[in-house]
């Protein structure tokens, strides 16, 4: 997974969206037309003729479902037994005279430090800190690792003192990535299918990233639109 992350950048830059990471599904819902979206609507039982109950008793009927989760909440027999991997993200604000970064991540191998890698998002994308400021990210190597220890090794990592930075928030996350023992790139559309009404999508089907994430969606959008007729 490492080497698969790192050739990844080196083919090509890091991006960040101008509005957040949030652009990514506006994008995506822009280009809808006959689309309809349900916000916080829980789904409490899934039948594998594509029945769907939500939590307010409502019934959807659909020709074809795409679950795009861990599936094992609604159809047990799928479950996978995954585990996942933790992961700590805090943020810190600074001046934009910091050392800069030139767009590249920064990785840390000093055997006694709190941070894994870390990143100045202001040179990727200015409108995510304001003038004058610098935004900074750490993914830090231990979960609910602690900002003061995390902002003292990043100011001896640049070359200043912690209070140089501010601490605006943490992100401690419980579930980041699953763990995947034998990733792969790709996979074909009809590997998605479940059944002839159910399909499946998500990074854990693939290689735990974005770029997983994306294209087993894909690859199921495939899959659907080659079996729709047959329904």
């Amino acid at each position: 997974m490492f080497a698969f992350v790192f050739r990844t950048f080196s083919v090509g830059y890091a991006a960040l969206p101008k509005n957040g990471m949030q652009d990514l599904s506006n994008q995506l819902k822009s280009k809808l037309r006959e689309t309809s979206i349900r916000y916080n609507a829980q789904v409490v039982s899934l039948k594998q003729n594509g029945e769907i109950t939500l939590a307010n008793g409502s019934t959807i009927y659909a020709k074809k479902v795409i679950l795009a989760c861990d599936p094992s909440g609604l159809m047990p027999q799928l479950d996978q037994n995954l585990s996942y991997q933790k992961t700590t993200t805090i943020f810190f604000k600074g001046s934009d005279t910091l050392k800069r970064m030139k767009g590249l991540i920064g990785l840390d191998a000093r055997a006694e430090s709190t941070i894994n890698n870390y990143a100045r998002h202001d040179e990727v994308q200015p409108s995510t800190a304001p003038k004058g400021f610098s935004l900074w990210s750490v993914t830090a190597r231990r979960y609910e690792e602690d900002e003061t220890a995390v902002a003292k090794d990043l100011a001896s990592l640049i070359g200043c003192s912690p209070r140089d930075f501010t601490h605006l928030k943490s992100y401690h996350i419980g579930k980041a990535l699953p763990v995947i023992e034998s990733p792969v790139f790709d996979l074909p559309p009809e590997q998605t299918q479940m059944t002839s009404n159910i399909y499946l999508a998500g990074d854990y089907l693939v290689n735990a990233s974005i770029d997983g994430a994306l294209r087993s969606g894909y690859r199921a959008a495939e899959a659907v639109t080659e079996t729709l007729d047959l329904v």
